[in-house]
């Protein structure tokens, strides 16, 4: 049952990335790279910023619940947490990366020819 709901926020996750990314995507990445340049401005930005973006909230929650699954002894992860974390982080702006690239600067990274 809980790798169905596990695969289930992963499905409602790469759908909101597909979904709102074509919207937005070009400003968040060009805001990634300034801030990535310039970390003093993305404190004082991040500040001012009084929800907490989709995204991290469903990974917020995503990462609750699979400690939870550990806790309770329905999962057993063969890495650490912190390792499992920190890979679906990486794959997740990986993703988000890539088609962003694609959809906004018409660019093939990330597609097999």
């Amino acid at each position: 049952m809980s790798e169905s709901i596990l695969s289930d926020i992963f499905e409602l996750i790469n759908a909101y990335i597909s979904s709102s990314l074509s919207g937005y995507g070009k400003i968040y990445f060009e805001l990634g790279t300034i801030f990535a340049n310039e970390p003093e401005r993305f404190r004082k930005a991040r500040a001012k910023i009084e929800e907490v973006p989709t995204l991290e909230y469903l990974r917020q929650k995503t990462n609750a619940f699979i400690e939870q699954k550990v806790g309770d002894g329905s999962f057993k992860p063969m890495v650490p947490l912190q390792d499992i974390f920190m890979f679906m982080d990486t794959a997740f702006h990986g993703i988000v990366h890539d088609l962003i690239l694609s959809k906004c600067y018409q660019t093939n990274e990330g597609q097999s020819n």
